[in-house]
């Protein structure tokens, strides 16, 4: 198990990185692409995706992802989670954030997605020892 420090360190990457690759599965296929993070509480991810793309669709099929950080040091954070799609409008009253700061969520094709982590895994040197934090 990770120790405070990692957690911190972990939790300020999410913090300062914009910009995350999600992988999701396609007919046993994984499928890798960058996301933006529109606010990261902790490690719960907020992010958004259009309605009509295969993304989406693999979300609906199976809505576990595995999201990977990366910062300029090579350090990195991968979150195993479950996707919760907001589809109402109503729901975002409960954010953390205002919707009204994202301009990309005034487009009636985006939707709104929750990513709540499973699992934390950190790493922060070249030797593959991943440190796990508890979610």
């Amino acid at each position: 198990m990770s120790n405070p420090e990692s957690r911190k360190l972990a939790e300020s990457i999410l913090q300062n990185r914009s910009i995350f690759f999600m992988a999701t599965v396609e007919r046993g296929t994984p499928r890798v692409r960058p996301m933006t993070c529109l606010y990261a509480d902790g490690f719960k991810i907020w992010t958004c995706s259009r309605r009509n793309t295969p993304k989406m669709e693999q979300i609906k099929q199976h809505n576990e992802v595995e999201c990977c950080f990366l910062d300029e040091n090579q350090r990195q954070v991968r979150i195993l989670g479950t996707v919760k799609v907001y589809e109402d409008e109503k729901a975002w009253n409960d954010l953390p954030f205002s919707p009204e700061s994202i301009p990309m969520l005034e487009d009636p094709e985006y939707q709104l997605l929750l990513i709540e982590p499973q699992e934390i895994r950190f790493i922060d040197d070249w030797s593959v020892n991943y440190k796990k934090i508890q979610v």
